[in-house]
C-alpha cells in the first residue's frame, strides 16, 4: 500500500466515521468549550488539523476577528462527518462550519486547515 493509500485509509477511519454533531459535543464537554484534532504525515508534520470552539465569548472573538461568510447552507451535523468538512475545504485548503441556536446565533464553530500554511495558522491560533 502507498503512502497516500494509507494515509487516505487512516484518514477516513479517523475522521470518517465521526459526526460533526459528536465532535461538538465532545468540545461542550471540554471546561473550556474547544477541543481540536489533528492528522500527522509519516514524517511528523500536521496534515490536517481541525478545531471546534463552543464557547459564546470565543465565538464571538472568532466572529470579529476572521470574514467568516455565511453561504446561507448549514450542514446537519448529525449527518455530516469530519471528513466531509475536509473534503470540502480541499480547494481553499481550509474551510469552517457553524451551527446555529434557536435566536439565530452561531453556537458552534469548526476549522479545518489542509494546506500547509492554513494548517502552520490554526497551530498558531490553537496555540497547538
Amino acid at each position: 500500500m502507498s503512502a497516500k493509500e494509507q494515509f487516505l485509509k487512516m484518514l477516513y477511519s479517523t475522521w470518517g466515521t465521526t459526526t460533526l454533531e459528536s465532535f461538538r459535543q465532545e468540545s461542550d464537554n471540554i471546561p473550556g468549550g474547544g477541543i481540536w484534532r489533528a492528522i500527522r504525515k509519516p514524517d511528523g508534520h500536521r496534515a490536517a488539523i481541525m478545531a471546534c470552539v463552543t464557547k459564546p465569548d470565543d465565538i464571538a472573538l472568532f466572529e470579529k476577528t476572521f470574514l467568516l461568510i455565511d453561504d446561507g447552507e448549514t450542514d446537519d451535523w448529525t449527518k455530516a462527518t469530519m471528513l466531509d468538512l475536509i473534503m470540502g475545504a480541499k480547494e481553499q485548503g481550509h474551510g469552517f462550519a457553524f451551527q446555529r441556536d434557536k435566536t439565530g446565533r452561531r453556537s458552534a464553530l469548526i476549522f479545518v486547515a489542509v494546506d500547509p500554511d492554513s494548517v502552520a495558522s490554526l497551530e498558531r491560533i490553537f496555540c497547538i
